[in-house]
């Protein structure tokens, strides 16, 4: 069965032609409009891997791109930019393709961890209207990142037993299941 898309929600399109899933390009207009006040800053993207290696503690966020791929960020110095209005590490830009267009996800929501260890999973995100467990498709979406988050965690990488937080869109009730 074809896994159900989901698609970034009207009011959390970051239309910036300067904000990629990569990066983030900012110019400080106060000082000069000139080109050469233009920095970038990167967003906090990591692998999985580096987060085992450094025995990460706190969260991150995710998206699961179409083609299986997943996108990871940390969520810490989350600062806002005016241009688009949205975090640096933020699903928002998470979501865009390498055209720099946002385009629809597999899934998309939150990873807790513990030295290395993915302690929590949730599917929270303002981005995206994913539905709860209750819903329909809801059960669904939560084995589809299960299935992909292990297939990159590798053998030793298995969430049975893990709790899963899923929030109904849109008033964002939080039901908590295992895997």
């Amino acid at each position: 069965m074809e896994p159900i898309r989901y698609a970034p929600k009207i009011d959390h399109v970051c239309d910036d032609p300067f904000h990629s899933n990569a990066e983030i390009t900012l110019r400080d207009t106060r000082v000069s409009p000139y080109a050469s006040d233009i920095r970038t800053a990167p967003l906090d993207r990591v692998s999985l891997r580096q987060l085992k290696e450094e025995k990460y503690t706190g969260s991150t966020i995710f998206v699961i791109g179409l083609k299986e791929d997943l996108r990871i960020a940390k969520t810490k110095g989350n600062d806002t930019y005016d241009r688009c209005g949205f975090p640096r590490n933020s699903h928002e830009h998470l979501c865009k393709n390498n055209k720099n267009d946002p385009e629809s996800v597999l899934g998309a929501g939150e990873l807790y961890w513990e030295g290395g260890e993915i302690k929590a999973i949730n599917n929270f995100s303002e981005t995206f209207a994913q539905p709860g467990t209750d819903d329909t498709g809801g059960y669904l979406l939560m084995l589809e990142m299960k299935k992909v988050l292990e297939n990159k965690l590798g053998k030793e990488g298995a969430l049975d037993l893990r709790p899963y937080h899923s929030y109904h869109q849109p008033d964002y009730f939080e039901r908590i299941v295992q895997f």
